[in-house]
């Protein structure tokens, strides 16, 4: 009975310390939002309401003016859904061989976009492949095996997934959109996802609750790193065409700082590492622990250290790989070029995607000997009596 006791205390402070720490958090999004302006973002007049998409199938295809280099096929195809669903209609797309080299097949289903002009004609052209089909059919295997391989652990996983998207995109976005600083809100938004998401899917236990101490830490000291060499190195934010296209996406998104967006792209992509290192070394100290309970702390620190030092080998190689491989079609046109890998590294693009991968990568390593640290402290608290 005291024992049960002990664990419905446990479980009980556990929940009240996440309760205060969500509370705190959707107080500072309410703030925000009660002092935020009510005007709505001028509508950018590249994005339009005549422009309308519909799903359509290629029927017939033919070529003509073929040259070397470039072609234009005339295409017959018939939209499957929307307003002008039935309509068949012909479009002349145009390829670049040298550039895209794609062109249409019988039976391809593609995105058309109609465009309604001034006179009121429509104008129908091809926005690309309908990918939703394969995309959703990919999920679902994603969904499949996860379930089937990891069971009720997968299943809360997945929920736990979805929680953080809502997060993302229900409260990190929509700030970040209306002007409020990006590393501040997603500080915030890492603060209502990691908690919550952490115990839904570990469980509510003191390993799941040092896991969670150390990512926010590591996720703080990760977001100031990459503020300081941000600022040191000079990048503006705008190297990538990601940049440039949220600002042309529309006015109401020009109050955004750019650099700052990038950080937060930063700990939102090192928050998703730093779950497997700290719930991993969370574990290793844990089991240890009560392995040998007496235990010296100091002794408990080395010993999980011997191990966290092989996991931070792994998971820095992969980091490292994953960024290599996303960066591929840009390293082989730098292998093309007759600049020596000093100057190259000093390209603003180069700068950026080396600040993005070093910054969390150290982000990573110091989770580790800290993750361990406040594990040792816990753990080797004494037990009082009367939980």
């Amino acid at each position: 009975m005291l024992s049960h006791i002990k664990i419905t205390t446990a479980k009980r402070r556990i929940l009240n310390g996440t309760l205060f720490l969500v509370l705190v958090t959707l107080l500072f999004f309410g703030f925000l939002s009660k002092n935020q302006s009510t005007t709505t973002p001028d509508q950018n007049p590249l994005i339009t309401n005549s422009l309308q998409k519909s799903d359509a199938t290629v029927l017939q295809t033919k070529h003509i003016n073929k040259a070397s280099d470039t072609s234009q096929q005339l295409l017959e195809l018939v939209i499957t859904s929307g307003p002008h669903k039935n309509l068949t209609i012909a479009i002349a797309h145009e390829t670049n061989a040298a550039v895209y080299g794609q062109t249409y097949e019988v039976g391809d289903r593609v995105i058309v976009t109609t465009s309604t002009e001034p006179d009121g004609s429509e104008q129908h052209f091809i926005s690309g492949y309908n990918r939703r089909a394969s995309l959703a059919l990919l999920l679902l295997m994603f969904a499949g095996v996860t379930i089937f391989v990891s069971r009720q652990q997968g299943i809360r996983s997945l929920l736990s997934l979805t929680y953080s998207f809502f997060i993302i995109f229900f409260f990190m976005l929509p700030f970040i959109y209306r002007g409020h600083s990006p590393f501040l809100i997603t500080i915030a938004s890492a603060a209502l996802i990691v908690p919550i998401s952490f115990y839904f899917t570990h469980g509510l236990n003191k390993k799941t609750t040092i896991a969670i101490l150390g990512t926010l830490v590591s996720l703080i000291v990760t977001g100031l790193l990459a503020l300081l060499f941000i600022k040191t190195t000079h990048l503006t934010g705008f190297a990538s065409e990601d940049a440039g296209l949220v600002s042309v996406i529309g006015p109401g998104m020009n109050g955004i700082d750019v650099q700052q967006l990038i950080i937060a792209g930063i700990i939102i992509g090192a928050l998703g590492i730093l779950d497997d290192v700290t719930v991993s070394q969370a574990s290793i100290t844990s089991e240890l622990k009560e392995t040998a309970n007496s235990i010296p702390p100091l002794e408990l620190y080395r010993k999980a250290m011997n191990v966290g030092k092989d996991h931070i080998a792994s998971v820095i190689n992969t980091l490292i790989l994953v960024y290599t491989g996303a960066a591929l079609p840009v390293l082989l046109i730098l292998y093309d070029t007759n600049e020596s890998a000093y100057d190259i590294a000093n390209f603003e693009f180069i700068a950026e995607e080396l600040v993005r991968m070093i910054v969390p990568s150290i982000g990573l390593i110091i989770a580790v000997p800290l993750t361990t640290l406040i594990a040792v402290v816990l753990l080797s608290r004494p037990r009082q009596k009367h939980d």
